[in-house]
């Protein structure tokens, strides 16, 4: 049964609790269907998996959505939903609407995070977020305690988007607010233009994640952070293309807090050694397949 033709939304399925998983991938839900989406979202109790990806739903139409999963009688966030993907859905406005309408889908997302109990995957990929909004979104993923895994690439988080913007101050708050964070085991930032003072700022939180296994801030570039809790790791091998200055600052924070590992293998690296060195402890072998 479909509650309108044109956005053609399952509604009984979900009024009635029949669906585990819904996708609606690049499937014409624009900000009025995302209004009608809500409403059913809110009268649900049972999906598992959301994926909203690829529909132009708008910084209005993603604050409903978000709304009606925390806020719903079933509150699908403290209660199934385990994976939700927003991926290119036009989360932020555009930078001359009001700062409320701009940023309004991640704030409600931002609070929606802070009380949800079941969500573990969370990816945001390609929507142009910025530094100002992951500010906001720092805020709610400083009070979650669910996620494992979280993708926030090709978000130009170290990019100057308006004239207000500060990239180390976006980069920082929202290392910062992961950077205790107990379960999170997977992070990537990758295509986000972060620069070294991004890097540089990410770096230092960054380090005192406890849970953290994999970071990705480049692509291609999986930075096996979670090694370097072994204390007694005495080489670590860099697999993957590409390890840039941006990679040596985030693990030269991290090594720097080790004290038994000896060697560091980067492998096909795109800087040369002596470009990076000065980020690592003095006594550290370092190696690398330099200038690719």
């Amino acid at each position: 049964m479909l509650i309108d033709t044109e956005c053609d939304l399952p509604f009984g399925a979900l009024r009635r609790n029949e669906k585990k998983t819904l996708t609606l991938r690049k499937n014409m839900v624009n900000r009025r269907c995302a209004f009608l989406l809500a409403a059913m979202l809110s009268v649900n109790s049972s999906l598992t998996m959301l994926d909203l990806s690829g529909n132009r739903m708008q910084p209005q139409g993603a604050r409903a959505v978000a709304r009606a999963l925390q806020q719903g009688p079933g509150s699908l966030l403290s209660g199934t939903l385990s994976t939700l993907v927003m991926d290119g859905i036009s989360l932020v406005g555009r930078a001359r609407v009001k700062e409320e309408e701009q940023l309004g889908g991640v704030e409600a997302l931002a609070e929606a995070l802070k009380e949800s109990m079941s969500l573990t995957a969370l990816s945001l990929r390609k929507n142009v977020l910025g530094p100002k909004s992951a500010i906001a979104l720092a805020t709610g993923l400083a009070q979650n305690t669910s996620l494992t895994t979280l993708s926030v690439a090709g978000n130009a988080i170290g990019a100057v988007v308006t004239a207000h913007d500060d990239v180390e101050e976006g980069c920082s708050m929202l290392a910062a607010a992961l950077s205790e964070h107990p379960y999170l085991t997977h992070l990537d930032l990758s295509n986000n233009f972060i620069g070294q003072r991004g890097a540089g700022a990410m770096a230092k939180h960054i380090a005192l994640n406890h849970s953290l296994d994999t970071f990705v801030i480049s692509p291609g570039v999986v930075l096996p952070v979670g090694a370097l809790r072994n204390r007694q790791l005495a080489t670590l091998n860099i697999h993957g293309a590409g390890a840039g200055l941006v990679d040596a600052i985030v693990l030269g924070a991290m090594v720097q807090l080790h004290e038994s590992l000896s060697c560091l293998d980067l492998g096909d690296s795109n800087v040369k050694l002596d470009e990076i060195r000065h980020v690592f402890p003095q006594g550290l072998q370092l190696y690398a397949s330099e200038g690719r």
